[in-house]
């Protein structure tokens, strides 16, 4: 399929090349792309021109003073208090970024499992790491994961936590946005989902973008988050995905999806999240062109 010119996109990660990438169109077709940032943002019925959220109730975060004496708010002491402690705070932000048209966000359901889990979500073979079951609208999250993190990776590691729960519910909310369905029209009609720059890949990087969105407002009512450094914390969980996925390379395994793309890529879709706090400016990994 011949792609169009798209946008010239303000917001590509900095880490590419100053010349513009150039990216086919995975779908054709603007209108689809604009319905899910349609959903996201304002409802199904809204003009293009009313996509940008007004941001009411969430201040810039460069307009926020900080205050003489900041309370301390530890972070959650358990992994059960910290996915608890996630998805309330999801609840808040997504319930009210999608009530701002005519939808509602529910928080999906979570299990934790150690190692690896059979058949979960209709899989034939093992899975690992974490994942998310969009048939079921489960997060399914391991445990040796969480300790990893706490062992190897302790400066960072409850950032580390909350961003790959907040990933998973990234997917859900990609989920209640069509973005599934979409993928699924894509892989009936034969499109191309494999590869670094296939449909499946810029999925993943919206989903960072989206774990980076929710990340801005959460830290407002949870300090501990915006402490430490949100680059070493998505390394730390690269480095845990690229260690598990080398136990899978013997194709017993699912492959974890957080492999999919490369540090630098997610980091950079992350910080597009975390600086817009717009959902909106996630639908831009869909717009670009190859070379």
């Amino acid at each position: 399929m011949q792609g169009k010119t798209g946008p010239t996109n303000a917001l590509a990660p900095a880490s590419e090349s100053p010349r513009r990438r150039r990216w086919p169109y995975v779908i054709g077709g603007l209108a689809v792309v604009a319905a899910i940032g349609i959903f996201l943002v304002k409802g199904p019925l809204q003009k293009p021109d009313a996509f940008v959220p007004d941001d009411q109730g969430y201040p810039p975060v460069a307009e926020q003073a900080a205050p003489v004496a900041p309370p301390t708010v530890q972070p959650p002491k358990t992994h059960a208090e910290m996915l608890s402690t996630v998805l309330a705070s999801s609840e808040d932000v997504w319930g009210e970024l999608l009530a701002r048209g005519d939808y509602s966000f529910k928080n999906p359901k979570t299990e934790f499992f150690d190692r690896s889990i059979s058949s979960a979500c209709g899989l034939d073979h093992p899975a690992s790491g974490a994942f998310y079951c969009s048939k079921r609208k489960l997060i399914y999250l391991d445990s040796s994961w969480f300790r990893d993190l706490d062992e190897r990776f302790a400066s960072v590691r409850h950032l580390a936590q909350a961003y790959l729960i907040a990933h998973q519910i990234g997917h859900h909310v990609q989920n209640l946005a069509g973005v599934d369905s979409w993928v699924n029209q894509a892989r009936q009609r034969g499109d191309a989902l494999e590869g670094v720059d296939g449909l499946l890949a810029r999925k993943e990087l919206q989903t960072d973008c989206l774990a980076g969105v929710w990340v801005r407002y959460a830290q407002r009512h949870q300090p501990w988050l915006a402490q430490g450094s949100m680059d070493e914390a998505l390394k730390s969980v690269e480095t845990i995905a690229q260690e598990h996925q080398q136990e899978l390379a013997s194709g017993t395994m699912a492959p974890d999806p957080l492999t999919h793309a490369t540090l630098e890529l997610r980091t950079s879709w992350f910080k597009v999240g975390y600086q817009d706090g717009d959902p909106q400016s996630c639908l831009n990994i869909f717009y670009q062109e190859a070379d």
